[in-house]
């Protein structure tokens, strides 16, 4: 065994006894009538404490107001490490405020620091970035787009919120703003998930097509309304897809460029306009979306579907893991081999 996977291993023994504070944001912060965040919230706030106490931790659950008023004032009675579940409702400009506060009063803080969180879910940003890789883009919005469809959202909200699909006749720059408008790629919504390694270097651990049952299949998209509906009746089905080593490298490109984060899930858009549903994501078919370097994680989310299948004893590809370290996960189980590996790295990758 190599010794940063003992490295490892001996952290994960030491996490006994340890207090982990789980940081999230009330719905009422960002409109009071969604109730289907807080469902949402439990879901994703609950998966991460039943992997701290499977590893011997306790978990502190404590929503962002309450946190930085402790913070502010005994910031040593908030815990041994920090877990940042700040929702992406909320403007960008709040979002990195746990990772400062855990920064300033020098408490590990998963899954990334501030910058990386910025920098990452800044859709302008990490096109920015993206475009310096081999990955492909849609193209931006012409003026002359006339019948072509684009995809309009706002740089600085998560989960789709405000996406729209438009003709380019219905478009007009002026009132983009902090919008961002790209082309519409026929085909499907595609999602990559990414770990850290305790070695630091990074490995794809799945991918997922986003199937839907409509006829249309080419014009649609993982909207809000989409997301919403998953946990109730969903309209589309998760597919297992492989990813291309030489796509899986530019990924690993784009996320050492954006920042050391513990996870991250990177958005594509799968060029399939002959209506067939590809066996392999490449760089030929692929469209670079968005980086999120704080994605959501719970048992039903596509993160913990691709980590419940990695650490199946069915799983025949691992990607760039080790193979001792997948054996080291799958003796945790999900929720505890993610929350071991994003308190690790809090820790190493600075």
């Amino acid at each position: 065994m190599a010794d940063w996977i003992q490295g490892f291993s001996s952290f994960l023994d030491s996490l006994h006894g340890k207090t982990v504070a789980v940081v999230y944001s009330f719905s009422n912060r960002v409109e009071p009538k969604l109730t289907w965040y807080d469902r949402w919230r439990s879901d994703v706030v609950f998966f991460f404490g039943a992997g701290i106490e499977k590893l011997g931790a306790s978990p502190r659950y404590i929503d962002v107001d309450l946190y930085l008023k402790e913070m502010a004032h005994s910031p040593e009675t908030m815990g041994d490490y920090i877990l940042n579940l700040h929702s992406g409702l909320l403007q960008i400009a709040s979002w990195p405020i746990i990772a400062s506060g855990a920064s300033w009063a020098r408490i590990p803080v998963a899954p990334c620091a501030s910058d990386v969180h910025i920098v990452g879910e800044r859709k302008d940003l990490a096109n920015a970035l993206a475009a310096t890789t081999k990955l492909r883009l849609p193209k931006p919005w012409k003026s002359d787009g006339g019948g072509a469809i684009y995809v309009r959202k706002p740089r600085d909200l998560g989960m789709s919120r405000g996406l729209q699909l438009l003709r380019g006749k219905e478009l007009h720059d002026v009132t983009f703003g902090k919008d961002i408008v790209q082309e519409f790629i026929e085909g499907f919504d595609a999602t990559v998930a990414i770990v850290l390694q305790p070695n630091l270097q990074y490995s794809v651990i799945g991918a997922q097509l986003l199937i839907p049952e409509e006829t249309e299949r080419a014009s649609w998209t993982f909207s809000e309304e989409e997301k919403l509906s998953e946990s109730t009746k969903p309209t589309f089905v998760r597919r297992n897809v492989a990813v291309d080593p030489a796509l899986r490298r530019e990924i690993y490109a784009l996320c050492e460029k954006i920042g050391y984060s513990s996870i991250y899930r990177i958005d594509f858009r799968i060029d399939s306009r002959n209506k067939s549903i590809p066996e392999q994501m490449s760089l030929d078919n692929s469209f670079f979306l968005e980086a999120n370097p704080t994605p959501t994680v719970s048992r039903e989310s596509g993160f913990g579907h691709m980590l419940k299948h990695l650490l199946s004893l069915n799983c025949k590809e691992h990607y760039e893991l080790d193979p001792c370290l997948v054996k080291l996960l799958q003796s945790l189980k999900e929720e505890a081999a993610i929350v071991g590996l994003m308190l690790y790295a809090s820790e190493i990758a600075t």
